[in-house]
């Protein structure tokens, strides 16, 4: 099989939109978020099966993979470390989709907690770390919106040190990760995602837009952000705004 990619980076950056797009190619697929190399728990230990047994988010997203309970339990008791763990689940993924021979690739942003475990155990797999203007990061995560509301400090440090993780990776391996910017994927859709498709040396097939109702960044982070918080994010985030063109 083809060698795997991860999308990674901070909550709220735009990440679903860009699993949804490449699972229109032919040849990918990709199941609901997985959070297998989020935990720093060490597999196979107590607190790692309770989170992956018990927290309800993961089990919907089981269901909707078509991986009934009873063969996760089965899946998750016969690996031996994450590796074992994800190739298992990731097979059973594909047989019931019926794409055994596609190829996989992973969506769970917070993977970037686990970048290393997941470069330790694909060595030879790339990374597509998606990044958003944070103003617009931090008022949907302070929001509340499709994650548990934050306080401002909590939703800055959510952007901050995933972006700091990716730039202390990217130095070690640059040729591994591909930073694209949200804002770019929703103004040039085809030309981000040939980009993508040419660094994971996707081959076969194209993907067909033509269906597909991509809106631009709106912007609307004052809606939620008054001068005083926006005046915050600006000068902690300063320097990675700058380098990202966001200011």
């Amino acid at each position: 099989m083809q060698d795997p990619f991860f999308i990674l980076g901070c909550v709220r950056s735009g990440s679903t939109l860009l699993r949804d797009l490449l699972r229109l190619h032919p040849n990918l697929e990709c199941p609901e978020e997985t959070h297998f190399f989020r935990w720093p728990q060490a597999f196979g230990t107590n607190d790692y099966n309770f989170v992956q047994n018990q927290r309800k988010v993961l089990a919907e997203h089981r269901k909707i993979d078509g991986i009934p309970e009873e063969t996760f339990a089965d899946i998750l008791a016969m690996s031996a470390n994450r590796r074992e763990f994800c190739d298992r689940y990731m097979r059973c993924f594909l047989k019931n989709k019926g794409c055994e021979n596609s190829r996989w690739f992973d969506k769970t942003p917070q993977s970037v907690y686990g970048v290393l475990l997941i470069k330790a155990f694909y060595p030879s797999s790339k990374f597509i770390h998606i990044v958003r203007n944070p103003l617009n990061v931090v008022s949907s995560i302070v929001r509340g919106h499709m994650v548990s509301s934050q306080s401002l400090t909590g939703a800055i440090n959510y952007w901050l040190e995933a972006i700091m993780i990716v730039r202390q990776f990217k130095s070690a391996w640059p040729a591994s990760i591909l930073e694209v910017r949200y804002e770019d994927l929703t103004t040039d859709p085809q030309s981000i995602l040939k980009e993508i498709l040419d660094f994971v040396e996707e081959r076969e097939g194209t993907i067909d837009l033509r269906d597909q109702h991509i809106h631009r960044e709106k912007n609307e982070y004052r809606k939620v952000l008054v001068d005083k918080d926006i005046d915050r994010v600006k000068k902690q985030l300063s320097d990675y705004m700058e380098s990202y063109g966001y200011l």
